[in-house]
């Protein structure tokens, strides 16, 4: 709101994919939008917007979180961003999920009909429609595997744009815990999954 109570700008939260606090700086926020593909080619389309949130004066400087932090916060609620429905199938920590396309590390959750990526500054949902391949690559040091996942919609990171995500992992098996009962493994996964 402006000096004098105005609305300066009104964006609908819905319209919201993203919410983060780009690079070092604890005072701006950075809103990254849905992008559409029925847009025209030559036609311009908002894709992200950053706002500086000015520290508050009345707070300490030494405090935990700042202005931004807790804007990022109130827009990442209601803009329903980190909300997810459904039960998790299986969960991956974030040792298991060093990507290095984007890079970072993320939890990986599996859901029935999408998979989460859940990490530090970046949340994405990615639906199983939108992966169109999957490679497992081993690596040339003989201890890694390169696990990459084209997108048919590839997610963003500010002004990158990521087609391939490119998780490294250990050749060494690991067990996982599936969170399905026996009779929904074997009638909607053909027995395929062990629980």
């Amino acid at each position: 709101q402006a000096q004098t109570g105005d609305a300066i700008i009104s964006i609908d939260l819905t319209d919201v994919s993203q919410c983060v606090l780009p690079g070092n700086t604890r005072n701006e926020i950075e809103l990254q939008f849905h992008e559409s593909d029925a847009v025209e080619r030559n036609s311009d389309q908002l894709v992200q917007i950053r706002f500086y949130v000015p520290p508050d004066p009345d707070t300490d400087p030494n405090e935990n979180e700042t202005s931004a932090e807790m804007f990022h916060e109130r827009i990442m609620t209601k803009a329903n961003i980190k909300n997810t429905s459904g039960n998790v199938i299986c969960e991956f920590d974030e040792s298991k999920g060093t990507f290095l396309t984007p890079r970072g590390r993320y939890t990986i959750e599996l859901y029935d009909s999408f998979l989460r990526l859940r990490g530090n500054k970046y949340d994405y949902k990615i639906k199983y429609d939108d992966i169109t391949r999957l490679f497992l690559l081993p690596k040339p040091d003989d201890v890694h595997m390169a696990f990459v996942i084209a997108l048919d919609k590839p997610i963003r990171q500010g002004q990158q744009r990521y087609q391939y995500l490119v998780m490294q992992t250990t050749k060494v098996q690991s067990e996982l815990t599936v969170n399905l009962e026996e009779e929904t493994l074997k009638k909607e996964y053909n027995g395929d999954l062990q629980p």
